[in-house]
């Protein structure tokens, strides 16, 4: 059984306003990770570009991805599973040299509880997941939201 999976049959056993911590997550709090609005997201491609990164658009097993996150809320990865949810279109970003999320941890999630071997629409970047979240807190373009989706213009923590 695989990280994905076992986080599965962990999100079965909560209620669904319950927050629960995925196993082998970074431990970083959502309070302090970058995160991406889908009115910003090409424009963040782009910026990441300009600034030497490789980003590249394709497909990728969500079996083989990894969670950074440490506060999953399962009510929202429960809406993300609804059949035909628009939310699961934004594609994920990820970290492509070690596969951890970046920012899509609930739309992954939701993925998986669709089909335990889906593959989902990726943002994959170029970098080392320490080196990208580094790097992303230098941009204007990332938001950073707790837990009850309240909205903050930068993290607690300054560096990764």
């Amino acid at each position: 059984m695989n990280k994905a999976q076992q986080i599965l049959i962990e999100l079965d056993e909560f209620d669904s306003s319950d927050i629960f911590i995925p196993k082998g997550n970074l431990g970083i709090e959502r309070r302090d990770m970058p995160q991406v609005e889908e009115k910003n997201l090409v424009e963040f491609v782009k910026w990441l570009k300009a600034q030497g990164v490789a980003v590249k658009l394709g497909k990728v097993s969500a079996k083989t991805l990894k969670p950074i996150q440490k506060e999953i809320r399962s009510d929202q990865v429960k809406d993300m599973a609804a059949k035909d949810s628009p939310k699961l279109k934004k594609p994920v970003l990820i970290a492509k040299k070690d596969n951890y999320i970046i920012d899509g941890h609930h739309r992954w999630l939701g993925r998986l509880e669709q089909d335990k071997n889906a593959d989902v629409d990726a943002y994959q970047i170029d970098m080392k997941i320490k080196d990208f979240l580094n790097l992303a807190m230098k941009s204007s373009l990332v938001v950073y939201k707790d837990t009850s989706n309240k909205v903050y213009d930068q993290p607690l923590v300054k560096r990764y």
